[in-house]
Protein backbone atom coordinates (compact mmCIF):
# COMPACT_ATOMS: atom_id res chain seq x y z
CA UNK A 1 0.00 0.00 0.00
CA UNK A 2 1.25 3.49 -1.28
CA UNK A 3 1.82 6.32 1.56
CA UNK A 4 -0.67 8.34 -0.40
CA UNK A 5 -3.14 5.23 -0.40
CA UNK A 6 -2.48 5.29 3.29
CA UNK A 7 -2.95 9.02 4.27
CA UNK A 8 -6.57 9.05 1.95
CA UNK A 9 -7.75 6.07 4.17
CA UNK A 10 -6.64 7.77 7.32
CA UNK A 11 -8.75 11.11 5.81
CA UNK A 12 -11.40 8.73 5.58
CA UNK A 13 -11.49 7.53 8.75
CA UNK A 14 -11.18 10.60 10.74
CA UNK A 15 -13.97 12.37 8.32
CA UNK A 16 -16.04 9.10 8.84
CA UNK A 17 -15.42 9.73 12.89
CA UNK A 18 -16.35 13.33 13.05
CA UNK A 19 -19.38 12.89 10.93
CA UNK A 20 -20.56 9.95 13.54
CA UNK A 21 -20.09 11.73 16.35
CA UNK A 22 -21.52 14.70 14.83
CA UNK A 23 -24.74 12.65 14.38
CA UNK A 24 -25.30 11.23 18.17
CA UNK A 25 -24.73 14.33 18.90
CA UNK A 26 -27.82 15.53 16.63
CA UNK A 27 -30.08 12.27 18.28
CA UNK A 28 -29.43 12.70 22.19
CA UNK A 29 -32.25 14.53 23.30
CA UNK A 30 -31.55 17.66 24.99
CA UNK A 31 -32.57 17.43 28.78
CA UNK A 32 -34.35 20.41 30.60
CA UNK A 33 -33.56 22.07 33.55
CA UNK A 34 -36.81 21.90 35.88
CA UNK A 35 -36.37 24.86 38.70
CA UNK A 36 -38.48 23.81 41.27
CA UNK A 37 -39.13 25.85 44.30
CA UNK A 38 -38.21 23.85 47.61
CA UNK A 39 -40.94 25.03 50.23
CA UNK A 40 -38.76 26.32 53.42
CA UNK A 41 -40.07 23.97 55.90
CA UNK A 42 -38.77 21.44 53.43
CA UNK A 43 -35.27 23.51 53.36
CA UNK A 44 -35.48 22.96 57.08
CA UNK A 45 -36.03 19.30 57.81
CA UNK A 46 -33.62 18.80 55.34
CA UNK A 47 -30.86 20.88 57.06
CA UNK A 48 -31.91 19.51 60.64
CA UNK A 49 -31.30 15.77 58.85
CA UNK A 50 -28.05 17.23 57.60
CA UNK A 51 -26.94 18.10 61.20
CA UNK A 52 -28.19 15.19 63.08
CA UNK A 53 -26.57 13.18 61.04
CA UNK A 54 -23.20 14.56 60.83
CA UNK A 55 -23.70 15.06 64.94
CA UNK A 56 -23.66 11.39 65.30
CA UNK A 57 -21.34 10.05 62.47
CA UNK A 58 -18.74 12.77 62.85
CA UNK A 59 -15.95 11.87 65.75
CA UNK A 60 -15.52 16.00 66.25
CA UNK A 61 -18.23 17.99 64.57
CA UNK A 62 -17.50 21.18 66.55
CA UNK A 63 -13.56 20.98 66.41
CA UNK A 64 -13.63 24.44 64.94
CA UNK A 65 -16.64 26.22 66.27
CA UNK A 66 -18.39 25.27 69.80
CA UNK A 67 -21.60 24.12 69.35
CA UNK A 68 -23.55 27.30 70.69
CA UNK A 69 -21.67 28.97 67.83
CA UNK A 70 -22.72 26.98 65.23
CA UNK A 71 -26.20 26.76 66.59
CA UNK A 72 -26.41 30.78 66.62
CA UNK A 73 -25.31 30.26 62.55
CA UNK A 74 -27.70 28.14 62.29
CA UNK A 75 -30.70 30.21 63.63
CA UNK A 76 -28.81 33.19 62.64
Amino acid sequence: MSIKKAGVILALVVIGALVSSSLTLLLVPEQKVVEEEIPPVQLKEDLDFLIKSIEEIHPNPYAYASEEEFDEMKNG
